[in-house]
């Protein structure tokens, strides 16, 4: 959606904050950064907590890797995430048991 292209800034964030689930003073500040990019921005999906227990050596390695790249731990197992399931998409393979 180009919401900047189509309606005011205050307006668009109200847009944004309704369609994303997101707070209005969220919303603002995408509408800002978008406004800043010269090619606009996405914005990101809502997201939700959840807790997992990973071995202490595994979660040395994420935060070692994000703190590489300039990134969160939920980050970076977001995008092993759908790496992960897409390629098992593209497999054919649904879940189920280890095998």
């Amino acid at each position: 959606m180009r919401l900047l292209a189509e309606l005011a800034p205050a307006a668009a964030a109200r847009a944004l904050a309704v369609e994303r689930g997101i707070s209005e003073r969220q919303a603002r500040r995408y509408i800002a950064s978008a406004a800043a990019a010269p090619g606009g921005m996405m914005v990101p999906e809502p997201t939700a907590p959840v807790t997992i227990r990973l071995p202490r050596s595994l979660l040395g390695r994420l935060r070692s890797l994000a703190a590489e790249r300039g990134t969160s731990v939920g980050a970076l197992v977001a995008e092993a995430l759908s790496v992960y399931l897409g390629e098992q998409r593209a497999r054919g393979r649904r879940g189920g048991q280890a095998r």
